[in-house]
């Protein structure tokens, strides 16, 4: 009887090992895959995301090894404001979704603080250049895109990627508009005075060569001048900064034509001159917004 006992068991037990050796069968014979564990999954299971997930597969777009910001539908629609994904351009698309998305996998702890190269790109017409697109993440306190999109739910962590939840679907700056990200306020505020916004945000491409703020505060200390108004020849002065051309620094001309006539020279990767021989050094290079290149410069080109 013990040996039967023991028989018994042994195939009890064997049969509980083949079991849990083998693969799974539902009752109509398949076989039951287990759940993957990656982006494109992830994003096609999330009802909340299915507006990214469908603008994903318009484009053709494959992820893996990625940091992706997504907007929930409510973010998605408020962007397309009535309209519906097939009413983009699938150029457009292309290059909106590719700006939600960083190479690597990283999470909240390392995300890094400032400019990270997206995987959009902006062509110039001209020679067919491609940069990769800028992204300005702030770590610091509130963990913001670009200075304004809230990342609102952190560190969804697959086997091939991290999302980050962002409350709007986040759209590439102007070239304006990112020496306001990049907190240039006193050039920002010269062109908003001139009027000059709308000119230089149209498709470009131009180069800013925008002056820090303490830059401003040297030189109209020095000056006497009070207020952004009292600039003599502000007009031209704030012109003297802008290019109707992007120029990246390291295959610059040696001279070219700035927006107001002016004419600026560049001495290799270290700084400009303009035509009264002011001359000064680039602090910030190449930041590439959605018409154009930003650096930033530690003086005032055009002042006497």
């Amino acid at each position: 009887m013990t040996n039967m006992k023991f028989i018994f068991s042994s195939l009890l037990l064997m049969l509980l090992l083949s079991i849990s050796s083998c693969e799974l069968f539902d009752i109509d014979g398949g076989v039951e895959e287990e759940p993957k564990n990656d982006l494109k999954s992830l994003l096609s299971e999330r009802t909340g995301y299915s507006l990214f997930n469908e603008a994903l597969d318009k484009i053709g777009l494959e992820v893996g090894n990625r940091t992706i910001f997504v907007p929930r539908n409510a973010a998605f629609e408020t962007y397309l404001n009535g309209r519906s994904l097939d009413d983009i351009d699938l150029t457009e698309l292309e290059y909106l979704m590719n700006y939600h998305i960083l190479f690597g996998q990283m999470t909240q702890q390392e995300l890094p603080t400032g400019y990270s190269q997206t995987d959009a790109f902006y062509r110039y017409d001209d020679d067919g250049t491609l940069n990769r697109m800028d992204m300005y993440i702030n770590t610091a306190n509130n963990l913001a895109v670009n200075q304004k999109v809230k990342i609102t739910l952190a560190d969804i962590v697959v086997d091939d990627g991290v999302i980050h939840e962002v409350d709007q679907v986040i759209t590439p700056p102007t070239t304006l508009e990112l020496a306001a990200i990049h907190g240039l306020d006193s050039f920002v505020a010269a062109v908003d005075l001139l009027g000059l916004r709308p000119l230089i945000s149209d498709s470009g491409p131009y180069s800013i060569y925008a002056p820090t703020n303490e830059a401003f505060q040297t030189v109209m200390a020095q000056k006497g001048w009070n207020s952004l108004a009292d600039i003599s020849g502000l007009e031209s002065t704030i012109k003297y900064h802008i290019a109707e051309n992007a120029i990246k620094l390291s295959d610059s001309p040696e001279s070219f034509d700035a927006m107001n006539g002016g004419r600026i020279f560049i001495y290799g990767e270290g700084g400009i001159i303009d035509d009264n021989q002011n001359s000064c050094l680039f602090v910030d290079k190449n930041i590439q917004g959605g018409n154009g290149l930003l650096h930033t410069i530690d003086d005032i080109l055009g002042v006497l």
